[in-house]
């Protein structure tokens, strides 16, 4: 399916890095985020508007029947990894400057937005809260999936 440039509330997507082309996974052995490039359930996520341009994103994997969003490590701080929560986290997702189909990540309260470590291809490599640096690094596409079945 195509990257597409407009989010819809209640699609299902794969959310690539543009760096890295590495995509956001939920781990089921101890619910941290990484990059990876294999294709598996544990990457699809639910993007839903729950208005003032906030969005949740809750992965298709359910552990022990919770739903489970993308959120972070203890608070939100610089540096802070993203992980699943089983707390509603909310997200303001922005399409970047450079117009076309990428997409920063945003903290509602705040300048952090989620960041590839060092634009790092290496499965594992952590995804962070980190500072708006304008880079690839931090830009993600947004690719629409069929519903999961």
């Amino acid at each position: 399916m195509p990257v597409t440039p407009t989010l819809v509330s209640g699609g299902y997507y794969k959310i690539v890095n543009v760096a890295a082309a590495t995509i956001i996974t939920l781990s089921t052995t101890d619910m941290r985020i990484l990059p990876t490039v294999y294709d598996h359930y544990c990457l699809q996520w639910l993007a839903e508007e729950v208005g003032n341009d906030s969005w949740t994103l809750r992965s298709v994997y359910q552990g022990e029947g919770k739903a489970i969003y993308l959120g972070y490590d203890g608070s939100a701080t610089l540096h802070s990894r993203l992980a699943g929560s089983t707390d509603l986290r909310t997200w303001n997702i922005a399409q970047t400057d450079r117009g076309g189909a990428e997409y920063r990540i945003w903290l509602p309260a705040g300048e952090l937005v989620a960041d590839l470590s060092y634009s790092s291809q290496v499965e594992g490599t952590t995804i962070e809260l980190y500072g708006s640096t304008d880079t690839t690094n931090q830009f993600w596409l947004f690719e629409r999936i069929p519903v999961p079945s």
